[in-house]
């Protein structure tokens, strides 16, 4: 009675059986279980989601963790065993970038069934005596486990669950090439495979490339945002240090229950010592910034996925919620880093998307006193079209230097709307948002004269030999990203500085005032003689300006 109960409760909750399952995993000689269990509020979290996906609720799942969460051994050995206690006809197929390791979980898993604890509560599961390999085993009720590597067997296999551990190394999560020949090989080899069974893939691992396994399953998410669809894909995601920016959302199964930034994950197993020490065998900040924090960035060697860059034409048209010119200055008339200022349209989209199109760049060799002026000129022309919509952005060098060339700057052009941003990012974490606009087809360029040397500076960083375009145009989508949330926030689209400007005070003109009170000699000449001023009352220069504004 006591074991028909407790067999009904493990096969109800996954961390229930985790528990009674562990000490059949490791064992020694002696038949003791080496590893002593240590419970994590991930798994839990898993746990909830496994029994969705299990129950059909759940048809694609993404599991992203540290390394020491026993993702493994969770989903690759454990959860087959738990799902069988329900339903011997599943069948699973799984794919891990080793055939060591495929076959060791393999084993593993199999252990566990054949173990006398799993036999007592679950005697319908047994294995059929003439398939019953490693690669390869079926229980009795039609079930079935087939371990396999990229490249390897799958296809006639029709499974109810696909799950890539580990697709590829560590290495190979970095290479671009490498994962797109998985992602070819998993959408026309296995992505198919059971697609009439309604087969529920999982994908697990500890993120190591920004184009890795995960990502083939999370952009569709990303698809699914920009049309406003239901997220098909769930996503488990629990960095090592907690960070409340980018926290786990509940979406029915649980979500991330940390609340202070920081916080680890697993602290009954991982505390700051054992974080230490990963993070000191993980080498690099990329390193950890990936596989323990589950954000990878590009690697280096390629920062921009610019192959995903689109065009359009210059005459195309285009009402973004804000643009921005942001400048990398560098003062230098001979040579060397040139002072670039990148213009950029932003439009904020549902479900916290974004859309960019780069519309201009003006750069060049300038000295200190000539680059004030060249953003200055280039702050007029940009207002005359964008009156309104319209903000300038610096880059605040560290130290007093910077804050000082800032600052004259924001003086300078105190009629506008300038934004200093501090530059207290290495410049390949702020190519980050970038990057990732990039990745999912958000990002345009017009077509122009400035447009190639723009793209392959872009292409090169940061190995080229200039980063000027590059910086200026990764600190416009920051700031850009910044100032659009405030304005949503407020519900209400900014005006500039330039726009709040004093108007004229001749009688019926409404235009920009100068310094003098008017907006040019002739309205200043009528209204010393009392009239009012018309529209054909103006100066040539004062009609060209104020038409402009009126086209934009």
């Amino acid at each position: 009675m006591l074991i028909n109960i407790e067999r009904e409760l493990l096969s109800r909750d996954f961390s229930k059986f985790v528990r009674g399952a562990w000490h059949l995993l490791e064992e020694s000689p002696e038949g003791n279980a080496t590893e002593k269990y240590v419970h994590g509020r991930h798994v839990d979290l898993i746990g909830s989601h496994l029994s969705g996906v299990r129950n059909g609720d759940i048809k694609r799942l993404v599991v992203n963790v540290p390394p020491g969460s026993s993702k493994s051994t969770l989903i690759s050995v454990l959860f087959p065993c738990w799902v069988w206690t329900k339903d011997p006809s599943a069948s699973f197929l799984c794919q891990t970038y080793s055939h060591d390791l495929t076959l060791r979980d393999a084993a593993r898993s199999r252990r566990v069934i054949a173990s006398d604890w799993y036999r007592a509560r679950w005697p319908h599961v047994r294995f059929q005596k003439d398939d019953n390999s490693k690669q390869y085993y079926r229980i009795h009720g039609g079930g079935w486990r087939l371990s396999t590597t990229l490249g390897g067997r799958a296809t006639g296999e029709h499974p109810t669950y696909i799950i890539c551990d580990d697709p590829l190394s560590a290495l190979e999560g970095k290479n671009k090439k490498k994962c797109e020949e998985w992602e070819e090989w998993y959408k026309t080899t296995i992505a198919s495979r059971g697609y009439a069974l309604g087969v529920r893939h999982l994908i697990v691992q500890q993120r190591v490339g920004y184009y890795d396994a995960s990502s083939v399953l999370l952009k569709q998410n990303e698809e699914a945002k920009l049309k406003g669809q239901e997220l098909p894909v769930h996503h488990v995601m629990l960095p090592m240090e907690f960070e409340p920016d980018r926290a786990m959302v509940d979406r029915g199964f649980g979500g991330d229950w940390r609340t202070t930034e920081g916080q680890l994950l697993f602290p009954e197993l991982i505390g700051p010592k054992e974080k230490e020490t990963l993070y000191r065998q993980l080498g690099t900040s990329a390193n950890i910034r990936a596989q323990a924090q589950q954000d990878p960035l590009l690697s280096e060697s390629q920062v921009l996925p610019m192959d995903k860059m689109q065009y359009v034409e210059p005459g195309e048209r285009h009402d973004f919620d804000l643009y921005v010119r942001f400048w990398d200055k560098a003062a230098t008339e001979d040579g060397g880093c040139q002072t670039a200022g990148v213009l950029l349209g932003i439009k904020k989209m549902q479900h916290d998307t974004y859309r960019y199109r780069f519309l201009h760049v003006h750069k060049g060799h300038w000295g200190v006193d000539r680059v004030e002026q060249e953003i200055e000129k280039m702050a007029n022309l940009d207002e005359l079209k964008y009156e309104g919509k319209y903000i300038i952005g610096l880059e605040m060098e560290p130290g007093s230097g910077g804050v000082f060339s800032a600052n004259a700057t924001v003086k300078r052009l105190r009629n506008f709307t300038v934004i200093p941003l501090r530059t207290g990012k290495s410049k390949l974490a702020r190519a980050e948002p970038l990057a990732k606009a990039l990745g999912y087809g958000e990002v345009e360029c017009v077509r122009d004269a400035w447009t190639p040397d723009f793209i392959q500076e872009l292409t090169d960083a940061p190995s080229g030999e200039f980063m000027d375009q590059f910086d200026a145009a990764n600190g416009a989508v920051i700031l850009g990203n910044e100032e659009v949330d405030k304005i949503k926030k407020a519900g209400r689209v900014t005006r500039s500085k330039k726009s709040r400007m004093p108007r004229c005070k001749t009688r019926g003109c409404n235009r920009y005032a100068r310094d003098d009170g008017y907006c040019c000699t002739s309205c200043a000449t009528l209204d010393n003689l009392g009239e009012m001023a018309g529209d054909d009352d103006h100066t040539a220069d004062c009609n060209a300006t104020w038409n402009a504004r009126r086209r934009r």
